[in-house]
């Protein structure tokens, strides 16, 4: 099983070194993509590490379709690497794994064929993806701030149903296929989205759910805390810990009840608590065992009395 894993960067040089020696196991590969906002030199300690570093930079601005370019950036460079990737993971720069390597390569040979993608029909605004997001214009940055009349998608889609979820995604190869190819066959609905807020909440979702529906779906694999937060989760701080040292660490929200492998989101300002989350994988790894053996023989050496 080899894993590409697909990473956005802007800040925290530090913590994505961090995240790339973590990531790095047997034959998995980070591709990164370093923000053109962004100063390169920050990040110079990765030209040392066994990593792809796109030469091509985009601009990535806030809830902008750039975000969705930088993606398939990443995507077509995996894709087209000689080790022929079995699953693309995408993440940011902020992230970081809450099990081992081994675990990770375990349970996504255990999973395969299984695309992890957070998804649901859109309007569903009780959950922050209103048609609003498609139907209202939205300005990109080099774009003049005058009114626009309301859009209708429906034309442009044609029997496509659009779908949302949360940025964050493991495919499969084939699965990837897929989203570059209808990249390159409907330029109409690639167009309709560079004008549309959060797009990268939307654009691979949509690609999915109608070009997929069929497969096996599950929840993406990645945690953050959206409690009481609007445009960015919560930094992972102590109180976030004993959830993550669970052994299998099960979250369940609107797009279904699943494990995660990845938490987000960690900065350079807090080294400590990656340290203490890296202690808490090393003790789950070394336990890991107990549960290859009987209910009989832990009750009788670790439940006695």
């Amino acid at each position: 099983m080899k894993i590409a894993y697909l990473i956005a960067a802007h800040a925290n040089p530090l913590h994505l070194a961090r995240l790339v020696d973590r990531l790095t196991f047997g034959d998995n590969r980070c591709f990164v993509h370093i923000d053109a906002k962004s100063d390169a030199r920050a990040f110079k300690s990765l030209e040392t590490r066994p990593l792809e570093i796109l030469s091509t930079r985009i601009a990535v601005h806030w809830a902008d379709f750039s975000i969705v370019e930088a993606t398939l950036a990443l995507l077509r460079a995996a894709m087209s690497h000689p080790a022929g990737f079995d699953y693309f993971t995408l993440l940011s720069g902020a992230d970081y794994p809450v099990q081992s390597s081994a675990y990770i390569q375990n349970f996504f040979a255990r999973h395969a064929g299984t695309e992890f993608i957070d998804m649901i029909k859109m309007p569903a605004v009780k959950y922050g993806k209103p048609l609003s997001r498609l139907t209202e214009y939205h300005h990109r940055p080099d774009e003049a701030q005058i009114p626009h009349a309301p859009r209708d998608f429906r034309p442009i889609f044609g029997t496509f149903i659009p779908y949302a979820g949360s940025a964050w995604w493991s495919l499969t190869r084939s699965a990837c296929e897929e989203i570059l190819r209808f990249q390159e066959t409907h330029p109409e609905i690639v167009s309709f989205y560079k004008n549309t807020l959060c797009a990268d909440e939307s654009f691979f979702q949509t690609i999915i759910g109608n070009l997929r529906p069929d497969r096996k779906l599950r929840r993406s694999l990645s945690y953050a805390d959206w409690r009481n937060q609007v445009n960015s989760p919560a930094e992972i701080s102590e109180r976030h810990l004993g959830f993550l040292a669970r052994n299998r660490v099960v979250v369940r929200d609107e797009f279904g009840t699943g494990e995660i492998l990845f938490a987000r989101k960690f900065s350079d300002q807090r080294p400590e608590i990656t340290d203490q989350l890296d202690r808490l994988v090393r003790k789950k790894s070394d336990t890991s065992w107990l549960g290859s053996i009987s209910k009989e023989v832990r009750s009788y050496f670790f439940e006695k009395k």
